[in-house]
């Protein structure tokens, strides 16, 4: 019989979902302060700072990585 383990895909899922949050956190707090990263690095929607889809995911993976490398056993 095969069996399919999916909580380790949902405790990446939550990791992933986590690592967003902080990235729109550091958006929201680069807004804020009217910070100002080159242009090539930010995307303007509806007047609120974001990060461009590259880096935005770069982060979120590194950030993802990060908490999944530091979590308890």
């Amino acid at each position: 019989m095969l069996k399919i383990n999916f909580t380790k895909r949902k405790k990446q899922r939550n990791e992933e979902q986590f690592a967003s949050e902080v990235v729109e956190i550091l958006e929201e707090k680069l807004d804020e302060m009217n910070f100002k990263l080159p242009k090539k690095v930010l995307d303007r929607k509806d007047g609120q700072i974001k990060f461009c889809k590259d880096l935005r995911e770069e982060l979120v993976y590194e950030i993802s990585d990060f908490i999944s490398c530091n979590k308890k056993s």
